[in-house]
């Protein structure tokens, strides 16, 4: 099996300690510009860890499409249940964005368990050549 995007998956993993860390930051921290379209820091981090989990999962997706890797039965089930999951933590994701839920907290979890999925099978598949 072939590695895959281990350094991508690694800086997508560290993103959810930036998402729970929102308001951790002193009071004289200079923050850089949020993005166009993002309503505060923690909708753009958020956003872009969903994108990042989605790219990587694409990525996956078309290394298995080509023939680049072969997953078992048991990395099958753990890539349908991130699949999965990524599309909840987009849902929780475009209700925060949109303005029709201000639950941060649930979106955190809906992002945090994304990328403990996307850890998993990187150490399951990751590793192996």
């Amino acid at each position: 099996m072939k590695r895959i995007g281990i350094l991508a998956l690694g800086a997508i993993l560290s993103l959810p300690a930036i998402v729970g860390c929102e308001g951790c930051a002193a009071k004289n921290t200079v923050q850089a510009p949020l993005p166009p379209g993002a309503t505060n820091a923690f909708d753009a981090t958020s956003y872009r860890v969903i994108m990042d989990a989605h790219a990587a999962i694409e990525s996956i997706r078309n290394d298995v499409a080509s023939g680049k890797i072969t997953l078992t039965a048991t990395q099958k089930a753990a890539l349908n249940q991130i699949i999965s999951d990524q599309n909840a933590a987009q849902d929780a994701y475009e209700a925060y964005h949109a303005g029709a839920s201000n639950d941060t907290a649930a979106l955190s979890v809906a992002v945090a368990k994304v990328t403990s999925d996307l850890a998993n099978l990187a150490t399951t598949i990751g590793g192996k050549q």
